[in-house]
């Protein structure tokens, strides 16, 4: 009776097995000693599988998208050379607590040192003793007391939403400007009450069809939804586009961006205008300026229609191309030009 061929490397992390090491001290056969030594992560009663740890990779995601943010605001707008350095000092520990949740995550699926370390072109056992067990741990227990923290503290300022809580904030003002409860909201629409919660909560995406169903019960514009819908369901990756390339006339690029700036402007619940300007700060527009952007009726320089998305919790970055489009008239086009006052 022939034996079975001994293993050659690793079964968690594939490194080459020296012969001591075919059957460590605690009896594992086919694992180096050091993943004897410091096994996967295993789930607790405290967090149960994966599902803390994925909430950990969107914290953490969040942090980083809104470093970015604050620092692209600040340097279109000019900010001293100090101030953005100061805002780009604390990105590198976002992108340690990034990696760690994202190891710590993956560590539970079962994921192996060799392949979390090839998008990072290391060695897996230069990534395995980056993230020991002790420096993992502590590196999770500051990302966790970050997150309490955060969710204790009321959410001020302009700090921009996800799109998928940017659609849910503009049902949810919708529906609530009806007067009629939930319950009679969904009976109308001809969903259950509890689906349309979780709809207005932000919970679940609602497919396009109970959007349309949505607008001719709580009286909504549809190009304004449709424009939040869109975005909610854009994979949020860093190569994707997060939004389609800009029309090519000046007619329509000043219809679009009309309708992203309405789309934010009731996913930001339809703060009065003199609350927008105090939010602009440095007197950029005033109220009666803000009113005709929003109606579509001025298209003001980049640096105040940009603090204008911020104000209103966008992403300026994602409209640039639009503002560009507007407001530069192709060599031979008939589309009509929205004037950009003098601002003085």
């Amino acid at each position: 009776m022939s034996l079975a061929p001994r293993p050659r490397t690793c079964r968690t992390c594939t490194a080459p097995l020296t012969p001591p090491e075919y059957r460590t001290p605690r009896a594992l056969p086919g694992i180096c000693l050091p993943c004897a030594k410091e096994p996967p992560p295993r789930p607790t009663a405290a967090e149960p599988a994966t599902d803390s740890a994925h909430a950990l990779v969107v914290y953490t995601g969040e942090a980083l998208s809104k470093a970015a943010g604050a620092f692209y605001s600040a340097a279109i707008h000019t900010a001293p050379n100090p101030s953005l350095l100061a805002q780009l000092h604390a990105v590198p520990a976002l992108l340690e607590n990034a990696e760690a949740a994202v190891i710590h995550a993956a560590r539970l699926d079962g994921e192996s040192w060799t392949a979390l370390a090839a998008p990072l072109d290391i060695s897996p056992e230069r990534l395995r003793k980056r993230w020991k067990s002790e420096s993992l741990n502590r590196r999770l227990k500051r990302v966790r007391q970050a997150r309490a923290d955060h969710a204790l503290t009321p959410s001020t300022g302009s700090s921009s939403k996800p799109p998928g809580q940017q659609l849910a904030t503009a049902l949810s003002f919708l529906q609530r400007k009806t007067g009629l409860t939930i319950a009679d909201t969904a009976a109308e629409i001809g969903i259950s009450a509890s689906h349309l919660s979780r709809v207005l909560s932000g919970d679940r995406r609602p497919s396009w069809p109970v959007v349309i169903q949505f607008v001719a019960v709580c009286d909504g514009d549809l190009p304004e939804l449709r424009d939040l819908w869109e975005a909610s369901h854009r994979p949020p990756t860093p190569d994707t586009p997060t939004r389609p390339d800009a029309p090519t006339t000046q007619a329509e690029a000043c219809k679009h961006l009309h309708t992203a700036l309405r789309a934010l402007y009731l996913a930001d619940g339809c703060r009065t205008h003199e609350s927008l300007r105090i939010a602009m700060g440095d007197g950029l527009l005033t109220n009666d300026q803000i009113r005709d952007i929003l109606a579509g009726r001025l298209i003001p320089d980049w640096q105040r229609i940009s603090r204008l998305i911020f104000a209103l919790r966008g992403h300026p970055a994602e409209l640039l191309p639009l503002w560009r489009a507007a407001t530069t008239t192709p060599p031979e086009t008939d589309g009509p030009r929205l004037p950009a006052s003098s601002f003085g």
